[in-house]
């Protein structure tokens, strides 16, 4: 029977028509229901899928997770903590920062020695300057010759010093201010005075002071003694005092 027989038969039979419509239906349903429960099974292997999908890690997580891995499965302190030994590794921690702050300390306290090093030595030289420029305003305001001045400071060297307040004193080896033998504190000015003793070429030969019996005069021999030319000064001199010898000769 073709579809054209099947049409026309189902006009006639009725029975036959709501059989056949019967079994479409069921069929249909059947096959409805199949891919509506496959629909429902696919959607739930898709969500599963993505749940799955949504927790693998990119590439850029696996290599960092990686790193991370590796740093603490190679840390000591992470080996210990696993292990149980806590105490060990703040013991650990406390030590290494104990070990820092003394380097730096050390550091510091070498670089503070430096710096107090270095102040000692500033200072030094600023009171060497002071004892020396007071020595030497003296010995100018005393008449020392200009050519002198040089040799009057390094006398004074180590004959005076600064006190705490700045003040120039001179003290012995135990500490005393030294005294003169008229019991006065030895002062630069007293200092400069008794030299006239030891070295009274320091000074100038003032005129009338028996520079007698030659032609050469009292300012120049003056003149000579304030240039330093002791040569000069000693064959001046000689034939002041032996000026027939010195003819002679």
């Amino acid at each position: 029977m073709n579809i054209e027989e099947l049409q026309e038969a189902l006009k006639d039979n009725t029975e036959i028509k709501n059989f056949i419509t019967s079994m479409v239906s069921t069929e249909v349903e059947t096959l409805t229901t199949g891919l509506k429960d496959k629909n429902i099974e696919l959607l739930d292997e898709k969500k599963k899928l993505q749940t799955r999908l949504d927790g693998i890690p990119t590439k850029e997580e696996l290599s960092e997770f990686k790193k991370l891995k590796e740093q603490i499965e190679s840390s000591v302190d992470a080996k210990l903590i696993s292990e149980g030994k806590l105490d060990d590794v703040i013991n650990k921690r406390t030590e290494r920062i104990r070990s820092d702050f003394d380097a730096k300390l050390t550091e510091a306290t070498t670089e503070m020695d430096t710096l107090k090093n270095s102040n000692t030595k500033l200072k030094d030289k600023y009171n060497d300057y002071v004892v020396e420029d007071s020595v030497r305003k003296s010995a100018i305001a005393n008449g020392v010759i200009g050519n002198a001045l040089d040799d009057v400071v390094s006398r004074a060297s180590g004959v005076f010093s600064l006190d705490s307040d700045g003040t120039l004193v001179s003290r012995d080896s135990e500490g005393k201010l030294v005294i003169t033998n008229d019991g006065k504190t030895l002062t630069p000015d007293l200092f400069i005075m008794s030299l006239k003793q030891s070295a009274p070429h320091f000074w100038p030969q003032s005129k009338g002071s028996g520079l007698k019996g030659s032609d050469e005069s009292t300012e120049s021999m003056a003149a000579t003694a304030a240039s330093g030319d002791i040569d000069s000064y000693l064959e001046k001199r000689r034939k002041q005092l032996h000026p027939i010898a010195a003819t002679v000769v």
